[in-house]
């Protein structure tokens, strides 16, 4: 048999099983699993390494990102550190002129080389680690591959390369090319005998990178989930709960609107509008860059906001401020602002208006 019309065949029967797989999934559990074809079941899952290497002209990029399952006195999280490794190979200026009776010297390359490392608290995936790598599932086994036709999938000469570490265990996955028309991937074991197609989806929680996996936001409970916020600053504190108001129209009194804001406790229902754009201002605060070497000590502290969720879970958001020496030709000291969350563990630094707002409101919201 032509080997050729073999392999595309095998490739039409990986498709029809994508379409009825569309097509018959009603699983809630197959969907979260992203397949149910068993690679493997294992547990106590502590580091996530990922190599890539990848050659784009006269540039040539090496990543390595590596998730570390860290602890602390908040519990287990999630840290990643991301090195990115570029050179680029420039021709040099101009050929060094011929000396007369002798050839002119050939132009000579050279490369520059940049590397960068960056350090991030996983988001919302990073729940999702240990559940589906300890017991990974495939979408499909494409079985064991004669080395001939590893070409046809992408990984006879890939350079992506997933290494897993449970304990002293370590597995490891060649990922190959996209499943055509689809963000799925081919992958391999290492030392395996089996090749499967993993969701793509499953996937970039790992490959997505700083890009696709650090935490973008301080706190990830959803504010119409908020039973309550309680404001700390200089031993005084205000709690605030969300609110509602109806409002007459001026043109006529059987017309209503409802108004939401944010409230006292004492007084549930009064909105403080000074109080509802505090906490909006709050609630929108972003990470910049994180910086795992500034420590809190360093720190001064401008508020402290805990949020707890109806169902009872807390997280907490403390925002800091930190004089700077003034550079030439400057005369005053400038005031740099982070925040530092349950989610973020490390400080990270924020936009310089929001902390100047925080500052400049916190004592009157107070009360101090």
């Amino acid at each position: 048999m032509n080997r050729g019309i073999a392999i595309h065949g095998m490739l039409l029967v990986v498709m029809l099983g994508y379409g009825y797989r569309a097509w018959t999934e009603d699983s809630k559990d197959e969907k979260e699993n992203r397949g149910s074809v068993e690679v493997w079941n294992k547990s106590g899952l502590t580091l996530i390494s990922y190599d890539k290497h990848v050659v784009v002209g006269k540039r040539d990029t090496t990543t390595n990102l590596q998730l570390e399952k860290r602890k602390d006195s908040w519990g287990t999280y999630w840290w990643g550190i991301e090195t990115r490794t570029t050179k680029t190979e420039r021709p040099a200026p101009k050929a060094t002129p011929a000396v007369e009776g002798q050839p002119p010297t050939p132009r000579e390359t050279t490369t520059d080389t940049k590397t960068t490392t960056e350090e991030f608290p996983l988001g919302a995936k990073s729940l999702e680690l240990e559940k589906q790598w300890n017991k990974l599932r495939a979408l499909a086994s494409l079985g064991k591959l004669a080395t001939t036709n590893k070409a046809d999938y992408g990984l006879d000469d890939s350079e992506s390369l997933i290494t897993f570490t449970f304990g002293a265990e370590q597995s490891k996955l060649i990922v190959g090319d996209n499943v055509y028309g689809s963000s799925d991937r081919y992958v391999t074991e290492v030392n395996g005998d089996t090749s499967f197609t993993l969701a793509g989806s499953l996937l970039g929680t790992v490959t997505g990178g700083k890009a696709g996996l650090s935490l973008r936001r301080f706190i990830d409970i959803e504010e119409k989930d908020l039973a309550e916020v309680t404001l700390s600053t200089g031993g005084k504190s205000v709690t605030i709960v969300s609110a509602e108001e109806e409002i007459k129209s001026e043109s006529t009194s059987k017309s209503k609107t409802k108004k939401f804001g944010w409230a006292k406790k004492e007084s549930p229902k009064s909105i403080d509008d000074g109080l509802t754009t505090f906490f909006k201002k709050i609630q929108s605060v972003a990470p910049k860059e994180y910086k795992p070497s500034q420590t809190t000590s360093e720190l001064k502290e401008v508020v402290v906001v805990k949020f707890i969720s109806q169902k009872g879970a807390e997280q907490q958001l403390t925002i800091y401020s930190k004089s700077e020496p003034p550079e030439p030709p400057q005369t005053a000291a400038k005031v740099n602002y982070f925040a530092r969350s349950t989610l973020s563990r490390v400080p990270a630094t924020i936009p310089q208006s929001i902390g100047e707002f925080v500052q400049q409101n916190i004592s009157q919201l107070t009360g101090e």
